[in-house]
């Protein structure tokens, strides 16, 4: 195999043209003697269109493939073929050796996205606030946009972000923006946040279906931060270094300046459902649909308890104009006579859990009762009794619903007993004093769940 020339003369021009030969000895048909003779497999175009180092690759490649088809036993013709097969897809990549991709751009989740941002009328919702607020340094909507597309595809600070839709991202619009603008938005998005969420949600509520309208789920979770101080304390330091300063002779804080205090404290240590007890937190409420959607929510202090964001809660759910929904589910830590006189007036009707023994209704009026429980039809491991409570108010009945999961109470009596097991081995090691007890039985005692 090799790379035979050929020059040709054009427009007064001597133009040298390549292509991939292979010569190959035969029989002349006058006579019984053989001859060399070339057969052109492939054109090459232009030498200058071509580089020395593909050649050689485009040479290397052939002859291995001939050899290969030779060794099989094909004849040299039938060879020449099949190294014209292979080689051709080469030859395009050859030919197009040139063209370079000099720019690639994410483009899929910003269509996705798109229909989703119109469907919820976040487009108009935006332009109005950024009317109202003579935005004209740049396009309000589309860096929100922007911003929202950034968390969904690679979540970023505001700095990477705006350089990311400036250079990885399909968003034209961002031509000229800057990171101040960012801040800008966010300031302007914290400061209407109510008003976006409401139109967000009436959109939610319009496209789910009026079984799913017909309840909210209502739950909270916690969030915590590697954090050494709460918000308190770090706005204590804070007035510390203010003291300092106005005092020449007042010495300064052994900590730093705080560069950011929040006013009110937002980070505080709380009820942690992460197993972070001592991290500062927050406390995220939501308030979903049946199928999922979440129309409302709201993030709280840390040291904020569910009884208060439910009673909170009720009054956010009201400015949701399409909001039919008259049926309150949320878990025992959220229940007080608050909340059930807030649903009331609403015109609510609830459904909580909680647990029986430490509800007075329950102990008054439903584990006094004999009797077997009625076994759940599809659940084995579930069995239930419903009473209807007395009420003076029969437009007003309540049930109560107490449920056995025969599995939840095998995981607690293996649970005990491995605890008193425990505390027997703890109490059984003697100190080494004459008198007194070890520190085995102190740490029982300090024990959240085995001290007595």
């Amino acid at each position: 195999m090799y790379i035979k020339r050929f020059r040709q003369f054009s427009a007064g021009r001597s133009i040298t043209y390549l292509a991939l030969a292979h010569n190959v000895q035969e029989r002349r048909a006058s006579d019984a003697k053989k001859q060399i003779r070339p057969h052109l497999i492939l054109s090459l175009g232009p030498e200058e269109s071509n580089t020395p180092e593909a050649l050689e690759d485009l040479v290397a490649m052939a002859t291995a493939v001939y050899e290969r088809r030779i060794q099989a036993g094909m004849s040299p013709l039938e060879a020449i073929d099949a190294v014209r097969k292979a080689i051709k897809p080469r030859l395009t990549q050859l030919q197009h050796a040139d063209d370079a991709i000099l720019e690639s751009r994410t483009l899929g989740m910003r269509l996705l996205l798109s229909v989703v941002w119109r469907e919820l009328g976040l487009d108009n919702a935006l332009k109005d606030v950024a009317k109202r607020h003579r935005i004209r340094a740049f396009d309000f909507e589309r860096l929100v946009f922007g911003l929202v597309l950034n968390r969904i595809v690679d979540p970023m600070s505001k700095r990477a972000a705006n350089d990311w839709l400036q250079r990885d991202a399909y968003m034209p619009e961002a031509e000229g923006w800057d990171v101040q603008h960012f801040y800008r938005a966010l300031d302007v998005l914290h400061e209407h946040a109510e008003e976006i969420e409401t139109r967000i949600g009436d959109a939610l509520l319009s496209v789910s279906g009026e079984d799913d309208r017909q309840v909210f789920l209502v739950d909270t979770t916690s969030l915590f931060f590697e954090a050494l101080q709460n918000d308190a304390e770090i706005a204590a330091l804070a007035k510390g270094w203010d003291d300092a300063e106005r005092d020449p002779g007042g010495r300064s804080p052994l900590r730093p300046r705080p560069r950011v205090v929040n006013e009110p404290a937002l980070r505080m240590q709380g009820h942690n459902k992460d197993g972070h007890p001592g991290d500062p937190q927050v406390v995220l409420a939501s308030v979903c649909l049946r199928n999922g959607l979440v129309v409302r929510h709201r993030v709280y202090p840390g040291n904020t308890n569910d009884k208060t964001i439910a009673q909170d809660l009720v009054k956010a759910i009201q400015p949701l104009a399409q909001a039919p929904a008259r049926v309150w589910v949320s878990d025992g830590g959220m229940t007080s006579k608050a909340l059930f006189d807030a649903l009331t007036i609403g015109g609510w009707h609830w459904l909580v859990a909680d647990s029986p023994r430490k509800s007075a209704v329950a102990k008054a009026h439903v584990l006094p009762l004999v009797g077997r429980y009625t076994r759940h039809p599809r659940k084995s491991q579930y069995s239930f009794r419903h009473v209807v409570l007395p009420t003076e108010d029969s437009s007003r009945a309540e049930a109560m619903v107490v449920v056995r999961n025969a599995l939840e109470r095998e995981r607690q009596l293996a649970r005990q007993a491995k605890h008193l097991e425990e505390v027997r081995g703890a109490l059984s090691r003697r100190s080494r004093a004459k008198a007194g007890h070890g520190k085995a039985v102190c740490a029982v005692i300090d024990h959240p769940s085995l001290k007595l």
